[in-house]
């Protein structure tokens, strides 16, 4: 089974005072425990050090590219991809929605991948199979949202 993660659940899982950092942590053990083919795109990647930077510095930045090319593949987003993911993010014209989030539905659709780990509500909406299971917009927080700031990057 191939999967595919959000920058919302690579936050939660590199970032420990995350509030979804230790159901990350528990959903990437299992599906490791289940060999689980795990891929990303380059956008998401992007999104993730720009956070990780801004608010950790640039070494937890470097850290964080580090860990994630041992632990997934990545798709790199080409034209096409693109042009789909900006027609989907015009389309719905959500300020909620990104245009990352839109470019992980184009290559899920593309790839006939049908399942996401993500902390966001969007991908359950567009009929995408979500990782963890729990549901998430019933807990009234944003993606990115965490505990006072007293931990580092999770090591």
């Amino acid at each position: 089974m191939k999967t595919l993660v959000d920058s919302s659940a690579l936050y939660a899982l590199t970032i420990a005072e995350d509030l979804h950092h230790d159901r990350a942590v528990t959903c990437f053990g299992e599906l490791d425990q289940l060999g689980v083919e795990l891929s990303t795109t380059n956008y998401v990647l992007l999104e993730c050090v720009a956070l990780i930077q801004r608010r950790y510095g640039m070494s937890d930045a470097q850290e964080f590219l580090k860990k994630v090319g041992a632990l997934l593949d990545i798709v790199w987003i080409g034209q096409t991809e693109h042009g789909e993911a900006v027609k989907m993010w015009t389309a719905a014209g959500r300020r909620a929605l990104s245009l990352v989030d839109c470019t992980n539905m184009a290559v899920m659709r593309q790839r006939h991948i049908r399942t996401i780990v993500a902390f966001d509500p969007h991908f359950h909406e567009a009929g995408f199979e979500v990782l963890p299971r729990a549901d998430r917009v019933a807990e009234g927080r944003g993606v990115y949202r965490t505990k006072p700031l007293s931990k580092r990057v999770a090591r």
